[in-house]
């Protein structure tokens, strides 16, 4: 393999034209060498515009491309399992547009066979890379740290006005309430969030979590929250969690 990550790109379709192409040619740490489509003169107009070595008039000819290291799939959903999987048999790591196919099973088999191929396979599933992903992962580490160490002041700052908590005794508090039970020491220690899952949608976020700690008695426990996270005014803000233990 070269310094850098030698891409194919299998299609001219337009996300990969508009979206992808071009970041190859910003990254430090990959090349497109090849793109191929059904129609050899429209590879050939697009490796022209972006100065890609080699044009393609089939996918099967850019699998055999020595030269390819990875093939970046854009096709249509349905074609997923069927170029991910040749890709692989080919040796090729693949970066395969969301969704990765229309069912599990589907899905599966594309990660046998690049498993057994020994090639890497994502999803271009950008928003895990994706700058609010990183803040909402601060925020939820400093609302679990808050909720440890009583810390008020900074519930204050990441509490939006209209915030509600549903406490594990059922127990259903407003803002003021849920600093005024923040600000009472907590008998529990050794809070830890683990299997974090966070959802963004626009301006909203959910994230979900499993906890671990210690009770009073020295004994490991564990239980599940969910927090609720609202963009105001440029600023994520938590609306509403739920905790259960």
């Amino acid at each position: 393999m070269a310094d850098r990550l030698r891409w194919g790109i299998l299609s001219t379709a337009r996300i990969g034209v508009r979206r992808l192409i071009p970041a190859l040619l910003r990254s430090r740490t990959g090349i497109g060498v090849a793109i191929a489509s059904r129609d050899l003169e429209r590879a050939r107009e697009i490796a022209a515009k972006f100065d890609i070595p080699r044009a393609h008039g089939s996918y099967e000819a850019l699998l055999a491309d020595p030269d390819v290291d990875a093939v970046y799939n854009p096709l249509p959903n349905s074609l997923h399992p069927e170029w991910t999987i040749r890709a692989a048999q080919a040796g090729k790591h693949v970066l395969c547009e969301k969704p990765l196919a229309v069912d599990a099973a589907r899905a599966q088999a594309m990660v046998d066979a690049c498993r057994r191929a020994g090639t890497l396979l994502q999803e271009a599933f950008m928003y895990r890379y994706h700058p609010q992903i990183d803040e909402l992962t601060a925020l939820n580490l400093d609302f679990v740290a808050s909720a440890q160490n009583s810390d008020v002041r900074r519930f204050d700052e990441i509490l939006a006005p209209e915030f509600y908590c549903s406490n594990p005794d059922k127990s259903l508090v407003d803002r003021a309430a849920f600093l005024e039970q923040t600000a009472k020491p907590v008998a529990i220690k050794n809070l830890q969030a683990h299997d974090v899952k966070i959802r963004i949608m626009g301006h909203f976020a959910i994230i979900h979590a499993a906890t671990s700690y210690t009770t009073p008695d020295g004994q490991q426990a564990h239980g599940r929250y969910t927090d609720c996270w609202a963009k105001q005014n440029g600023k994520w803000l938590a609306v509403s969690a739920h905790v259960t233990r």
